[in-house]
């Protein structure tokens, strides 16, 4: 299956992340970014690293919390252009785009996608995961670094 067809067919059909996924309907394969990014010069795509998928998100529900991370930054507004977007911008939209999406899907089968990528233990990038034995029930604990 191609991966055009695998964005399409991971999420499940009453996400609402669908909605935005299906306006952009264009899905491009590219090595010219790290993971994944939404290009919204003229009509918006979806960009995706072939080889960042195979290697880190590489299931059904990885992939999904992989788009559906894009997805966000357009639900949320970070992708309107008012203002040029920097670095430390895009850490924080991150981090709390990463946060929402462990408190909408905190299966291990979802949030593996960030606990196998970042290192809890690394500063500034523990931010980008849950806590080791985190759980939506529970307050965390700031990580230890």
């Amino acid at each position: 299956m191609d991966l055009k067809s695998r964005v399409f067919d991971c999420f499940p059909a009453r996400q609402y992340g669908l909605v935005k996924l299906l306006r952009l309907a264009d899905v491009v394969e590219t090595d010219a970014i790290p993971s994944a990014a939404v290009e919204c010069a003229g009509r918006p795509r979806l960009l995706i690293n072939p080889t960042f998928v195979q290697q880190h998100a590489s299931t059904p529900e990885k992939l999904f919390v992989l788009i559906l991370h894009e997805l966000y930054h357009v639900i949320l507004g970070h992708t309107r252009g008012l203002k040029p977007v920097t670095p430390l911008d895009n850490f924080v939209f991150d981090c709390v785009i990463n946060a929402l999406i462990c408190r909408q899907f905190p299966g291990s089968r979802y949030t593996s996608l960030f606990t196998d990528f970042y290192n809890g233990h690394v500063f500034p990038t523990c931010f980008l995961r849950p806590p080791a034995g985190w759980s939506p029930d529970k307050p965390a604990q700031l990580p230890s670094v």
